[in-house]
C-alpha cells in the first residue's frame, strides 16, 4: 500500500498476523477525540476481514464479499436470539 493509505494508516509488517496479509495497525490515542475518527473506527472492521475479501479484484466483488458477511451475521444474531428465547420459555 503507497500514496494517501499511508497517509492516514500504518501497514503491519509482521508476518505472523491472523486473518488476512493486509493489515492496518491502529495507533495509540491519548485523547478521546481521535477514537472518533472514521480512520481510527474503521480499523477493527477492515482488520477482521477475511483473506478472500481482501483480495477481490474489483469493487462489485468486494461488495458481494461485505454482503454474505453481513448476511451470515445475521443469520448467526438470528439464531442466538431463537435459541435465547426457547430456553427463556423452558424456564
Amino acid at each position: 500500500m503507497h500514496g494517501p493509505v499511508t497517509a492516514f494508516f500504518q501497514v503491519a509488517t509482521n508476518s505472523c498476523t491472523q486473518g488476512h496479509s493486509r493489515k492496518l495497525i491502529k495507533a495509540h490515542c491519548r485523547t478521546d477525540t481521535r477514537l472518533n475518527f472514521f480512520s481510527h473506527r474503521v480499523l477493527n472492521r477492515w482488520n477482521s476481514l477475511s483473506q478472500d475479501s481482501v483480495d477481490v479484484c474489483s469493487v462489485n466483488a468486494y461488495k458481494r464479499q461485505l454482503d454474505k458477511i453481513q448476511d451470515e451475521f445475521r443469520y448467526g444474531l438470528v439464531v442466538r436470539i431463537t435459541l435465547l428465547a426457547a430456553a427463556q420459555a423452558r424456564v
